[in-house]
């Protein structure tokens, strides 16, 4: 994803705003305001891969997390 923004979702049972098991790659993007009771922002299972590149901003998100990973988590700010 490029140049969103992803915000004010009500996200309930086992699930994140986000929930990634494939390759997920954002750029210029922003996450907030999203309600995820139970879960992250952003889930990431053992599967999958999430790319976070320049100007991504995750905020303010009701959750207990903004980003939970159990696979891989690139940061690449170039």
């Amino acid at each position: 994803m490029d140049d969103v923004s992803i915000s004010n979702n009500q996200v309930e049972g086992e699930c994140g705003a986000i929930s990634n098991s494939g390759i997920l790659s954002l750029k210029n993007v922003r996450i907030y305001g999203n309600t995820a009771d139970n879960y992250s922002a952003i889930q990431n299972s053992i599967y999958g891969i999430v790319n976070l590149g320049k100007d991504v901003r995750i905020f303010d998100n009701n959750a207990p997390q903004e980003v939970h990973s159990e696979g891989i988590l690139n940061l690449d700010f170039s």
